[in-house]
């Protein structure tokens, strides 16, 4: 008795748990039904039975009868079509599991009137792969009399061929732009021809796919009217928005998975780190303690090595946050007098390196930490002008910083003459990669490419007025070439 009462308890368990996961099964129902000709009531042989939305075409038998078999339920157009005859249409809905029969009645034609030819598509073609954004749907569709004028409805379905919107109802135009269409999914249309005379004349129904969501590696920053945007690009001229509204969101930085991109907005009060997808959606706010230093829109952080933490700065403290908002803890205590302003983290060295200001941001020393938090050694002292950086290479044995070589010291910030200088953390060599920039302008904000072989980085005359651009040279600071204009805080990853 035991064993039984054991086996009943496991399948309440087993069906329980199969509750909280309930299955969509498709349901159908049948759809058939017969034919006749309205003045004679004799029934109609080999007339074209379709149905909008498509299923299948069949024709009448001997007795005018025709069987769809298994449809799925939903609301269905039947139409009829026979040479001599005026078309026949019928509203019927199909329910489940029941079957469905519909009546059409065919009057003559009479009219030497002759209906639209059957529209047909022009762009794209069907089943065309479309790989940007928006898209004009074309078709052709003309007046057999050349005196009938032509209206169309055009109606957009779903990848379940049910709700259909309707794009166009009663224009005269044979086209219509599609705005926002989403990645990596199949659109059906369908064209409805129509005169004054005749019933309805419709298309097949077409379709065609957009491209999956592209794999961008660069990012960057764009302002416009004093509000920061995110936005990706391939570098070749395909660029995509990645955030959009009224608060400014600013420094993208993608994890080394490449899965999630972590940004600053100050959508709240405060500045705060916020992760994204790779295709803007999914916005998660991680922070609840703020990222904050001496300036807003040069606060910087960093993912650690695994991508699962953030690394960031409030004031004097460095925080360590899980990507999802928790396990908040401190990390690490500025020295006295001085507040964290950029934080890097090498996944090769597990070595973390740190510039500091002082009471003005061109009083900066860059540390070297240990992944416990503890300063290690100064790598690069308190220089006359300002310094900013630092960012490890791949390996982890070299960074790379800015100094404004012209020694200008102002409290507003200004540089006048940046470099950006490559470091050997083990033989302590300092290379100038800046020999080759414009004169009057300044290198900032560099960072290795995803392969370690380039540099990218952000140019901008020195009045402060002009807008930035990114730029990319190889190691030796030579074939410098630009690749986003108006833009800013690149990532290349």
């Amino acid at each position: 008795m035991k064993k039984y009462n054991i086996i009943i308890i496991a399948l309440i368990v087993i069906f329980s748990s199969c509750a909280d996961d309930p299955i969509e099964f498709e349901l159908y129902g049948t759809l058939k039904g017969r034919v006749f000709d309205a003045e004679t009531l004799k029934s109609m042989s080999n007339v074209s039975i379709t149905t909008n939305p498509a299923t299948t075409t069949v024709l009448t038998d001997l007795n005018g009868y025709f069987d769809l078999g298994e449809v799925l339920v939903q609301s269905y157009s039947v139409q009829a079509d026979f040479d001599g005859y005026l078309r026949e249409l019928e509203a019927v809905t199909v329910s489940e599991g029941n079957e469905t029969e519909v009546i059409l009645k065919m009057e003559l034609q009479i009219s030497d009137n002759s209906p639209p030819t059957m529209p047909q598509p022009i762009f794209p073609t069907d089943g065309e792969i479309w790989t940007s954004n928006p898209l004009t749907l074309t078709w052709s569709s003309h007046d057999v009399d050349d005196s009938d004028e032509l209206t169309f409805d055009v109606l957009l379905f779903d990848n379940g061929m049910t709700n259909p919107t309707y794009l166009l109802q009663n224009s005269p135009d044979t086209s219509v732009e599609l705005t926002h269409l989403e990645y990596g999914k199949t659109y059906f249309w369908q064209v409805i021809a129509k005169d004054d005379f005749n019933d309805p004349v419709n298309s097949s129904v077409w379709h065609f796919s957009t491209r999956p969501f592209p794999d961008h590696r660069f990012f960057y920053a764009n302002s416009e009217n004093g509000v920061y945007n995110v936005f990706s690009s391939d570098g070749e001229g395909d660029v995509l928005q990645l955030t959009n509204g009224t608060a400014s969101s600013w420094r993208p930085r993608m994890n080394a998975q490449r899965d999630r991109i972590a940004f600053i907005s100050n959508a709240g009060i405060e500045p705060h780190l916020y992760t994204m997808d790779r295709n803007g959606n999914d916005v998660v706010k991680v922070t609840n303690i703020s990222i904050a230093s001496y300036n807003d829109f040069e606060l910087d952080y960093c993912w650690s090595p695994d991508g699962t933490k953030l690394l960031y700065m409030h004031f004097d403290r460095l925080y360590l946050i899980n990507k999802d908002g928790t396990g908040l803890v401190e990390f690490a205590e500025a020295p006295a007098g001085e507040m964290f302003a950029e934080v890097v983290w090498s996944g090769v060295t597990d070595k973390i390196a740190v510039r500091t200001v002082g009471s003005y941001s061109y009083e900066s020393k860059i540390y070297l930490m240990n992944s416990f938090g503890q300063i290690t050694e100064t790598i690069v002292e308190d220089l006359p002008g300002t310094t900013e950086g630092p960012v490890f290479s791949i390996n982890g044995r070299k960074i790379l910083y800015t100094h404004d070589v012209s020694e200008f010291e102002s409290p507003d910030g200004r540089q006048l003459d940046t470099h950006i200088f490559m470091m050997d953390l083990e033989s302590g060599g300092i290379i100038d990669l800046s020999g080759n920039k414009p004169v009057g302008s300044n290198d900032l904000e560099p960072r290795f490419s995803s392969t370690g072989a380039f540099i990218i980085f952000t140019n901008m005359e020195n009045d402060g007025n002009t807008p930035k651009n990114i730029h990319y040279m190889d190691l030796e600071g030579n074939n410098r070439t630009l690749l986003f204009e108006n833009a800013e805080m690149p990532e290349w990853q």
